[in-house]
């Protein structure tokens, strides 16, 4: 129970984390009685036996005015099991019980990320709307719509208009890029990943995302320029060296691809990928056995390792 209290507990820090700055949530426990999920649908015991683990492991006390309130941890249940307009109320209810917003704000998103229609997700950001702003409330439609692949020219247009409303905001277009580019529309990812490397020129996720859609379409040339660039710049990760790696397993020249590959390693032993990666490329260069201890390191760290080499999944 202690394993699945701390995932629970993780999710909450780390949205509100990503939206607010902060992860220190302490809150009063005057909401028991007003908690998310209703008794009918949650076991209340279980979730009162949730908040003291929670207060354990945190190691504040678990009441008085410094504890985490109980409904702080039962939000992370399945929101699909529940009327939508409902949980919203509650959340609502609950908000007016802390002077800090964080919780609150990151329960509401967290909330509509797990709804499917798209006139829900509309109505609930538009609510929100005042408080996020507009450029997140674009931001965050875009984000949600797109999990939906039928609906991605949808969330599209919703990114493309937020980066209008804030041109140098390195991450928004850098999602937008990423998606253009699931939509298969390359040579706009490569546009807008550009336009994101002007405002950041040492952004490594930017430079290796740009060298992965010019790999994936086929410009080897202009990928090996700017992947070798950030090596000598001193900006290269381990996916930098990934990337270049692909390129390599893509035009069939396995020896050059096998030393990115172990360059990667190199750079973090404990990552998955480049070990799957040299695992891959082992097989096609017929070393079998070497290939196995690398699939062994993949999947001791994290990855599976499929039969036979799928040339398209390296950079999954």
């Amino acid at each position: 129970m202690k394993k699945s209290s701390e995932k629970k507990l993780n999710l909450v820090f780390a949205l509100s984390g990503w939206i607010f700055g902060f992860i220190g949530i302490v809150i009063g426990i005057w909401g028991f009685s007003n908690s998310l999920v209703t008794q009918s649908k949650y076991d209340f015991k279980e979730a009162i036996d949730l908040y003291y683990e929670t207060a354990n492991l945190l190691g504040v006390e678990s009441s008085g005015p410094d504890s985490f309130s109980l409904w702080h941890v039962r939000g992370q249940q399945d929101y699909e099991e529940f009327d939508s307009l409902q949980v919203w109320k509650n959340i609502r209810k609950l908000e007016a019980l802390s002077a800090d917003p964080g919780p609150a704000m990151a329960l509401k998103l967290l909330f509509i990320s797990k709804l499917k229609d798209e006139r829900e997700i509309e109505k609930y950001i538009d609510e929100i709307g005042n408080d996020i702003g507009e450029f997140k409330k674009l931001f965050y439609l875009g984000s949600i719509i797109s999990k939906d692949r039928d609906r991605i020219e949808t969330a599209l247009n919703y990114m493309k208009k937020a980066t209008l409303l804030e041109p140098e905001n390195v991450e928004m277009r850098s999602i937008y890029a990423l998606n253009l580019h699931s939509a298969n529309r390359n040579v706009e990812a490569v546009e807008q990943f550009r336009i994101a490397m002007e405002n950041d020129s040492s952004n490594t996720m930017v430079i290796n995302k740009l060298g992965h859609v010019l790999v994936e379409s086929r410009k080897f040339d202009e990928a090996e320029i700017l992947l070798s660039d950030a090596v000598k710049n001193d900006v290269a990760d381990t996916g930098t060296f990934n990337v270049l790696g692909y390129s390599y397993v893509i035009q069939r020249d396995f020896k050059r691809a096998k030393r990115y590959f172990e360059l990667s390693i190199e750079k973090d032993f404990l990552n998955p990928l480049p070990h799957r990666n040299l695992s891959l490329v082992l097989r096609e260069l017929g070393d079998h056995e070497n290939a196995e201890k690398e699939a062994v390191l993949a999947k001791k760290y994290g990855w599976a390792v499929p039969e036979g080499a799928d040339y398209r999944s390296v950079m999954d």
